[in-house]
């Protein structure tokens, strides 16, 4: 493994009790545990069995209960889930067809799944649905449509009309606003033969649980916008928010999607997205929308688009050449900085990377080198994707990191403030393996490991795959 700090050190405070860089203990992570899912979804599974990155294709519930968005190799959306008091992951018994994938978002209180949809055009475009978890005491029992408590939910958000196609949705919650149900925000990439548009539109439900239902209760966070991309073109909601656009473009506008918890811009959005263009045009940028208080919105506006990087940041790339689907979700520290995995060109000898990218609340940016593949990631058999994610742990505030190697899966643990590795790597999928997740969560009882999920590779590229899961101890 090669390690390079590129840009920029800003130093701050350390904002959380255990391990820190001021010589107090640093915390490691040992004791894989990891197999199989084992369930019959995902034990046969397609290229996109487990959803991307950017949206947090995995949530938790208040018993500790984990669940995941699968999809099987039939292109089947489920719900598969793993009980705290137990071992072995079982499938939900609802599934969803002609979709391409989803980000959701678990409501506790009342054990409501909410999961906004991509599908093709002709599926519907982008859709919200919503879906209920029965419980025996503490463990899922099932999880179906909510359809089961009444009229089910599917909403048309972006009907598809004069549209090529959609990508990377994302759902964000907001639970402590609008009261008993809270409020949602909704992202997704709408690409058109003449441009491409960040479309956003949030629901506030309050103390209306099918709030969602009414198309007309989506509208716009930021400001009230208009398409840019033509005649016939705008979205199915009566009003939304452009997050970003670009009339020069070839491809979607790939993204990720957080709100600040804590510091000078909490509650303001931060956005981490590419440029619309492919190969060595693309770059990766970031943004803010500001928080309003008294709008309730982000009213305030978006900051100016500023760099990270470009995809190919030097060298003639002759890598991976759709680096830029797999940008990850941001993840915050307690001071409110900003951390996104990313995947790039970093020259010729180090070929194709997997490195994080840090912004503060000033703005100051850093980037790192986690992994280089030194040339090509697809120079083996299998052909593999320079994947991988990032993110905060949430007790120790250590950053976590995941990537693949032509054989396995690695994780290590890094020092948030200087960027470098804190203790070695660690194998947790001893196998060919693509799209490696890591939980926002610590997972099992008591709750000292973090969760790592993904599927195989070992097909590769003949499905069908197989899902893993795997868990650390923190020490």
């Amino acid at each position: 493994m090669s390690f390079a700090i590129h840009g920029s050190r800003h130093g701050f405070t350390e904002g959380f009790g255990m391990g820190s860089s001021d010589g107090s203990a640093i915390p490691v992570i040992g004791s894989v545990s990891t197999g199989n899912m084992n369930t019959t979804v995902t034990n046969s599974m397609g290229p996109d069995g487990i959803t991307w990155a950017n949206c947090g294709p995995a949530v938790i519930d208040q018993y500790g209960n984990v669940i995941v968005i699968t999809e099987d190799n039939a292109g089947l959306h489920w719900f598969s889930y793993l009980n705290a008091s137990g071992s072995t992951w079982a499938d939900g018994a609802v599934n969803e067809n002609f979709l391409i994938r989803g980000a959701m978002w678990l409501d506790q209180a009342h054990g409501y799944i909410h999961v906004l949809w991509v599908a093709t055009q002709a599926n519907g475009g982008v859709i919200y649905r919503r879906y209920v978890i029965t419980y025996s005491g503490s463990n899922i029992t099932a999880i179906a449509s909510d359809s089961t408590i009444g009229t089910r939910t599917n909403v048309v958000l972006d009907d598809g009309t004069g549209m090529s196609s959609y990508e990377h949705p994302n759902l964000l919650p907001l639970p402590d606003i609008g009261g008993t149900y809270g409020a949602l925000v909704a992202s997704w990439s709408a690409l058109s033969a003449t441009g491409t548009e960040i479309r956003s539109a949030m629901l506030v439900m309050g103390a209306n649980a099918t709030a969602g239902q009414t198309l007309a209760n989506w509208v716009f966070p930021v400001v009230s916008d208009t398409t840019g991309l033509g005649a016939n073109t705008a979205p199915a909601v009566g009003s939304y928010s452009k997050l970003y656009s670009s009339a020069n473009h070839t491809d979607h506008l790939y993204h990720g999607l957080m709100r600040h918890a804590v510091g000078s811009h909490a509650n303001d959005l931060f956005l981490v997205h590419t440029n619309g263009l492919g190969s060595a045009a693309a770059t990766y940028s970031w943004r803010r929308a500001t928080w309003n208080a008294p709008s309730s919105k982000w009213s305030s506006g978006l900051t100016t688009d500023t760099t990270i990087c470009a995809v190919q940041r030097s060298g003639t790339d002759t890598g991976y050449n759709l680096k830029i689907q797999l940008i990850g979700q941001p993840s915050e520290d307690g001071n409110g900085t900003m951390y996104t995995g990313l995947a790039y060109w970093n020259g010729n000898a180090l070929g194709d990377t997997w490195g994080v990218a840090r912004v503060d609340a000033s703005g100051t940016l850093t980037i790192a080198d986690l992994h280089n593949w030194n040339g090509v990631s697809q120079g083996g058999t299998p052909s593999l994707y320079p994947t991988g994610d990032v993110c905060v742990d949430p007790a120790t505030g250590y950053l976590i990191a995941t990537w693949i190697t032509q054989t396995q899966a690695i994780a290590q643990v890094f020092d948030r403030n200087s960027l470098t590795s804190s203790g070695g790597t660690l194998v947790i999928f001893n196998a060919v393996f693509d799209i490696p997740l890591i939980t926002r969560f610590r997972v099992g009882s008591p709750a000292t490991k973090t969760g790592f999920f993904g599927r195989d590779a070992i097909n590769t590229p003949t499905p069908p795959y197989h899902g893993r899961w795997a868990t650390v101890q923190w020490s």
